[in-house]
């Protein structure tokens, strides 16, 4: 961030106590993020691909190999 001259700028979108109380819910498996397709990551061109066609519902996401 220091070299490039970027910022890291956050939310608005609600307080810390909002972020706080999220996590609780996460934490407490009463909160679920909405996965449309999940893609190995050497299939990221296709992934890109499929969110500029913009028919996901949920988030697209990459798996990495462990």
């Amino acid at each position: 961030l220091f070299i490039k001259h970027q910022q890291y700028i956050g939310s608005t979108m609600g307080t810390r106590q909002d972020m706080l109380d999220i996590l609780q819910l996460v934490k407490q498996d009463k909160l679920r993020p909405i996965v449309d397709k999940a893609f190995p990551l050497t299939e990221i061109v296709t992934a890109h691909k499929h969110l500029e066609a913009g028919n996901q519902f949920g988030k697209v996401i990459l798996e990495f190999d462990s």
